[in-house]
């Protein structure tokens, strides 16, 4: 069959085809631009679009190529069908956006390195005005597999690893001197495991999923890191005026340096290249690794202190349990350990205070810590008892364990389908932290009494001070936690009868106003008549 023009209908077929497939096609490179831009803004660009255009109406959009392009709002199912054969056919893998995924560029920490050593010294810092954050995740309550294993199986039948996760943001100046309370970020608001507890040793954020984001890691610059760092200058003996760097990685989690600075302007942050965090980053330089390490012997020790099966443990595990346990691996992260982190960035801070200035004493050390960090879990390993499943582990399984959660992401990473829905349906992906986790909670915490603590406190002391292995500082700490013990108990009896006496003397003035108020008023008419 013809058609006018002289071109057969099946021509007409094709030419229309391939017609359609170009326009599929136009909007698939306009698409990709457009979702490239949006992963950009959602990730840590922006909020707002380009000149105040709203997503998906009729606007000019810019890549971050500088590429100008249109993108049209769906009028009709029919007209959306592009992006939905667009989305079924692009199969793009996802953008890693953070500088520690990508390649290390050698080149560029050299170069960086000089520029940071005379940006130091121009601006007159110290060891102790330099500080350096960084994010990592941890599996909380995650097992060595091999401890669920048989002896002639690697991994146990039916073994799912535990991925419950906390971010955990850690921070510390380059001498070692001044460690910052860390910040920890779960998914719950008000976890049951903290019903009861007035302090926790940590700064806790709740977040759909654990991630970092702008907003906490601002109110943490802002009400932790500052006032932190204020106070140990203070310390320090350093004017009010000091000034201090805060040294981060460029993760999309972090807002721009422009928004991280204190009221007056002293304290402020300052991002490393692109692509060069693994090499010269001092969180990254074994400080991370070291505080897992001890984590990980404290869950451990904990487990076998129980006695019981590794998989009950780990049931009976709680956040609050991780999150001391995690207090207690930064507090056990030694000065030298952080100082020497920074050898690569800054080789004068340590050459300037260890006796250390060779390029193989260092590597040496970090050899040597990285074994000994092994060795230690190793030597908790060997004071289980025999039928314990740890005792199956080695020094393979035990490094395996130290490394199991280094690939966490910390931040989020959107997908195009969640780009998408982010623009289109923005109210189905606002956060929405659930208030109380939904472990199952049989336990009913019962609240101590002053009588049952103080009586709990003479039997350590008694304990201690009966058991050689435990020294005389150790029973000096046990009778100063006694002392502090009793003077809080004095404090709160005398709080007490202070509300008692301002209970007692409200409803005193209460009681004589009501009395007051009930005796009828009397006028001098009535006492006339009464006289009468």
């Amino acid at each position: 069959m013809h058609v006018p023009g002289g071109v057969t209908q099946r021509e007409a077929t094709c030419n229309a085809m391939a017609a359609r497939r170009s326009q599929y096609d136009r909007h698939g490179t306009k698409l990709r631009r457009w979702l490239a831009w949006n992963r950009w803004r959602m990730s840590g660009g922006i909020k707002e679009s380009p000149e105040g255009i709203q997503p998906f109406g009729a606007q000019l959009m810019t890549d971050d190529a500088g590429h100008r392009f249109l993108v049209r709002q769906p009028r009709s199912s029919a007209s959306a069908k592009p992006l939905l054969t667009w989305e079924a056919k692009a199969s793009q893998s996802q953008l890693d956006i953070a500088g520690e995924r990508q390649s290390a560029d050698t080149q560029a920490a050299t170069k960086y390195s000089a520029t940071f050593e005379k940006f130091l010294n121009d601006y007159d810092l110290t060891a102790d005005q330099i500080c350096n954050a960084d994010e990592t995740g941890v599996y909380w309550k995650c097992l060595p597999t091999k401890t669920l294993a048989g002896n002639q199986e690697r991994n146990a039948t039916g073994f799912k690893l535990n991925k419950e996760r906390l971010t955990v943001l850690l921070c510390a100046n380059a001498s070692g001197q001044h460690k910052i309370k860390l910040l920890a970020i779960g998914k719950f608001k008000r976890p049951r495991a903290f019903k009861g507890i007035v302090h926790l040793p940590v700064t806790y954020k709740a977040q759909k999923s654990a991630w970092m984001d702008k907003d906490i890691f601002h109110d943490w610059f802002v009400h932790d890191f500052v006032p932190s760092v204020r106070q140990n200058l203070r310390k320090l003996g350093k004017p009010a005026n000091t000034k201090c760097l805060l040294l981060l990685d460029n993760c999309r989690a972090h807002p721009h340096e422009s928004k991280l600075v204190s009221d007056c302007g002293n304290i402020y942050a300052c991002y490393l290249p692109p692509n060069v965090t693994s090499l010269i980053q001092p969180m990254d330089q074994g400080v991370i690794r070291n505080f897992k390490c001890h984590y990980k012997n404290d869950f451990m020790t904990k487990m076998m202190n129980e006695n019981v099966n590794p998989t009950e443990f780990q049931r009976s595990f709680t956040i609050k349990d991780a999150i001391f346990s995690l207090v207690t691996a930064w507090n056990a992260v030694t000065s030298e350990t952080l100082l020497r982190a920074w050898r690569k960035l800054w080789p004068k801070v340590m050459f300037a205070d260890l006796v250390c200035d060779q390029d193989k004493d260092f590597e040496g050390f970090h050899i040597k810590q990285r074994a000994s960090e092994v060795q230690e879990l190793m030597e908790t390993v060997k004071l289980s008892l025999e039928d314990n499943p740890l005792r199956k582990l080695n020094a393979a399984d035990i490094e395996e364990w130290i490394h199991i959660d280094d690939d966490i992401e910390v931040a989020s990473t959107f997908t195009d389908q969640e780009i998408i829905q982010s623009i289109t349906t923005p109210e189905k992906i606002e956060e929405n932290c659930s208030e109380e986790s939904g472990e199952e909670d049989d336990k009913v915490e019962e609240k101590i009494s002053w009588a049952a603590a103080e009586k709990g406190i003479e039997t350590v002391i008694k304990f201690v001070e009966q058991n050689h292995g435990f020294s005389l500082q150790d029973v000096m700490h046990a009778h100063m936690v006694q002392n502090n013990l009793i003077t809080k108990k004095l404090q709160s009896r005398k709080q007490g009868d202070i509300r008692k006496y301002l209970k007692k003397a409200v409803s005193s003035s209460a009681a004589d106003a009501v009395e007051a108020a009930s005796v009828p008023p009397t006028s001098s008419a009535a006492d006339d008549t009464h006289v009468q």
